[in-house]
């Protein structure tokens, strides 16, 4: 395994150059390696994550605009019952009437 890591990092090498991250403090100064292997592995975390986060927002936008649009209020949900049975020309003329009595 170890074998295995060190000829992918030196691959990695040539893109990835090795980094370091000084770390000061008052009295004295540390730094950390990042191999291009942690790089890469970082790297490759960060974007599927960003990835993710986006997908998963387009997904809330896109159901929460439907949820508005496609409300189910009492007009829409009989006209697709009466749409499905057949009985479209009775729903109108039901609408019809009950217009007509609200205007006397």
């Amino acid at each position: 395994m170890a074998i295995n890591l060190v000829k992918i990092n030196s691959l990695l090498s040539k893109h990835i150059p090795e980094q370091r991250i000084y770390l000061r403090s008052d009295k004295t100064a540390r730094y950390v390696r990042l191999s291009p292997v942690i790089q890469t592995v970082a790297g490759t975390t960060f974007a599927l994550s960003f990835c993710w986060v986006v997908v998963a927002t387009v997904m809330l936008a896109v159901q929460a605009i439907s949820a508005k649009t496609d409300t189910p209020y009492l007009g829409a949900w009989l006209m697709q019952k009466f749409t499905q049975n057949g009985q479209w020309e009775y729903f109108r003329v039901a609408l019809a009437l009950g217009n007509a009595h609200r205007m006397c």
